[in-house]
């Protein structure tokens, strides 16, 4: 990150700003395996980010651009433009004011809530126009509010420009974060999609120890309520463990969809079993899911910034048969500025074979 300080005159009072400027190079590479395809995707991206602020005020903007590095199929999780392209575009620029604990935002940024997320699965990840805040005021407590009315990104319908979100009407959202209670910490969301549907989202995590062992219990809840009539609530429990000594950490979740299939919305979702590529969405109209995964931190023996990952997800259609995911996952940091994610996974539908498929992904991404 490049720091640099200016002095700004303005009507006889004199101004403090700083302007940073930072970003990623990151390179990417895709397999797509199934009964018919085998093709592979490559790709570079960057991010240049300038931040020129001070206590009370500040202007971002990042510009984001994607370049192949050799034949475009845009199979698998996209890496390119939806009309298979290479492509630049302006992902963040927003004016900022802190008032106290307050920020407030206007323009083009990256938000992160369940139901309208950043997603960085692929070469960008997704971002939205609007206005948000974000107070900490009161204490012990974290408000989030937001209006938006267009996103571009990997998750949205025309990923390379920003079109709109649900016509002309956006979606408002509110969000509050409480952790006054020792080692709870609840979520509770509201969004508002006019004339689709309004959506809840509920959740508190409960932290303790075990002799060395740091175990985190929680629970779940949404309501997707749409206009039409339709409906689905959907219930979620998870258990982790970690154990520092060894770097081991275990997770077992469990979700339900009591009603239509479930919707992530604007971005991956937020639900416990939700895996690579499968969620509870895809388990249909009254589904389940059951997700098994563990984490290994090899620098416990001494291999510096190494993690295994694996999960195991199973979902369990109403009417057809269930549907499958392996993923196993590798993390190398080689240091604060460089890095390296290898994921692969493996699809199984055991009610259309056709929909079976494998896939992996590297990206090794440098950060400045």
């Amino acid at each position: 990150m490049r720091k640099i300080g200016l002095i700004l005159a303005l009507s006889s009072s004199i101004y403090a700003f700083n302007m940073d400027i930072n970003g990623y190079i990151r390179g990417g590479y895709q397999n797509f395996q199934d009964n018919n395809i085998d093709k592979s995707d490559s790709a570079i991206s960057g991010k240049l980010k300038l931040n020129i602020s001070n206590e009370s005020y500040g202007f971002i903007t990042s510009l984001y651009g994607v370049k192949n590095l050799g034949d475009i199929n845009n199979i698998g999780i996209p890496f390119y433009s939806t009309n298979n392209k290479s492509y630049g575009i302006i992902g963040e620029a927003y004016i900022e004011a802190k008032i106290s604990k307050t920020k407030i935002k206007i323009g083009r940024q990256e938000i992160d809530t369940p139901f309208i997320n950043s997603d960085d699965v692929s070469m960008i990840p997704n971002f939205y126009e609007g206005i948000t805040l974000i107070s900490e005021d009161i204490s012990n407590s974290k408000i989030i509010t937001g209006y938006i009315y267009k996103w571009a990104g990997v998750d949205s319908n025309i990923i390379q420009k920003f079109s709109r979100i649900n016509s002309d009407d956006g979606v408002e959202f509110l969000g509050i974060i409480y952790s006054g209670f020792e080692n709870i910490e609840l979520n509770s969301w509201f969004y508002n999609i006019e004339n689709i549907a309004t959506v809840t989202y509920l959740s508190a995590n409960y932290n303790f120890k075990i002799q060395d062992i740091d175990i985190m219990v929680a629970g779940e809840y949404s309501n997707q309520d749409y206009d039409n009539g339709d409906n689905s609530k959907i219930y979620g429990i998870l258990l982790e463990s970690q154990y520092k000594k060894f770097g081991i950490n275990t997770k077992l979740a469990y979700n339900k969809s009591d009603g239509i299939e479930s919707n992530n919305f604007f971005g991956g979702g937020v639900f416990f079993t939700n895996a690579e590529h499968l969620t509870i969405s895809d388990a249909g109209p009254n589904g389940e899911a059951l997700m098994v995964g563990s984490n290994l931190d090899l620098s416990k023996i001494g291999i510096d910034g190494l993690s295994l990952g694996i999960s195991y997800l199973t979902l369990e259609r109403d009417l057809i048969d269930d549907i499958n995911e392996l993923d196993l996952t590798i993390e190398y940091n080689y240091n604060n500025d460089l890095s390296m994610n290898l994921i692969y996974s493996d699809i199984e539908d055991k009610a259309n074979d056709n929909n079976s498929f494998k896939d992996i992904r590297v990206f090794i991404q440098y950060d400045f």
